[in-house]
C-alpha cells in the first residue's frame, strides 16, 4: 500500500500472523490499547498516567489501526511507545511522520518542532489523523453506494476466510488508497483499490497460501481479490506492530 513508509521486510521477521480474529479487530484492539496505555511502567520516567479504561481523545478511535499500515510495524510501535512518553523519536521517526500531513496543519508544526517532547509530537500526530480519518470516513460513506461493485467485493472478502476488519473500515481505507477506483495505479507500481505492491503481495503470498492471489503471478486489479488481498495485508502490518511493540518494549525493560 502505498502510504506504507517502514517496510517490516527491513526489520526482524515477526511471528505467523494469527488468523483467530475472523470478525472486526478493532473492538479487541480498542480493550488491549486501553489495558496496554494504562498498564504501570516499570520505570519511574513513565509521566502519563491517566484512570484505567481513560485514552487521551487524540488516541481513541479507529484511527488508531490504520497506523500499522501507514506507518509499518516498527514505525507504529515507535509512535505508541512515545505517546506513553517511553521512546525518544529520532529525526528519521519524525520525517516518516511529516511525510503523511499537510505542513499547514497546526499538528504538523508541533510534529516538527524540536522544542515539543516525543509524546507531544506522537500525539500531534494521532490528533491530526484521527480528524483526517474521521473526513475520509465520512467521504468514503457519501460515496461507496456510487460503486456497488466495490461495495458488493468488500463485503465479500469474508465469504471464504477470516475478515479481520468491519465493512466500514476496508471501506475507508479504500477511499483513501485508491477513492474506489480499481484500475489505480494500473502503470504504477502500487495498484488497484488497496493500493498492493510488489513486495507487500510476495509477502501476503507467502503468508496466506491459500488464498487465490496466492495462485497469481500479477497483483489483482478487480473488486474481489484486491479487497481480500488489503484486508490480509491489514492484519499482517497489525501483527508485526504488535509482535514489534513486544521487542521495543522488552529491549527497554
Amino acid at each position: 500500500m502505498k502510504h506504507l513508509f517502514e517496510y517490516d521486510k527491513y526489520v526482524m521477521p515477526s511471528a505467523p500472523v494469527n488468523e483467530g480474529f475472523v470478525t472486526d479487530i478493532f473492538p479487541a484492539f480498542i480493550k488491549w490499547l486501553r489495558e496496554w496505555f494504562n498498564k504501570k511502567a516499570n520505570d519511574r520516567n513513565m509521566i502519563f498516567q491517566i484512570p484505567t479504561g481513560l485514552l487521551p481523545q487524540e488516541i481513541e478511535g479507529d484511527h488508531m489501526m490504520y497506523v500499522p499500515h501507514q506507518q509499518g510495524g516498527r514505525g507504529a510501535a515507535k509512535l505508541f511507545l512515545a505517546a506513553k512518553g517511553q521512546y525518544k523519536l529520532e529525526d528519521a521517526d519524525i520525517n516518516k511522520l511529516k511525510t503523511n500531513m499537510p505542513a499547514s496543519d497546526p499538528n504538523y508544526k508541533i510534529v516538527a518542532d524540536p522544542n515539543k517532547t516525543s509524546k507531544e509530537r506522537a500525539l500531534a500526530y494521532f490528533k491530526y489523523w484521527k480528524r483526517t480519518w474521521e473526513n475520509y470516513k465520512r467521504d468514503a460513506k457519501a460515496n461507496i453506494a456510487s460503486h456497488p461493485e466495490v461495495q458488493e467485493g468488500i463485503a465479500k472478502v469474508d465469504g471464504n476466510h477470516p475478515k479481520f476488519f468491519s465493512n466500514d473500515f476496508l471501506t475507508t481505507v479504500a477511499w483513501i488508497e485508491s477513492r474506489f477506483d480499481p484500475k489505480a495505479g494500473k502503470t504504477r507500481p502500487y495498484k488497484g483499490l488497496f493500493q498492493i505492491g510488489s513486495d507487500a503481495f510476495n509477502d501476503l503470498k507467502k503468508t496466506y497460501k491459500n488464498r487465490i492471489y496466492s495462485n497469481s503471478s500479477v497483483i489483482p486489479m478487480d473488486t474481489v481479490e484486491n479487497p481480500q488481498m488489503g484486508n490480509d495485508y491489514l492484519k499482517w502490518a497489525y501483527d508485526r506492530f504488535q509482535n514489534n511493540l513486544a521487542e521495543l518494549e522488552k529491549t527497554k525493560a
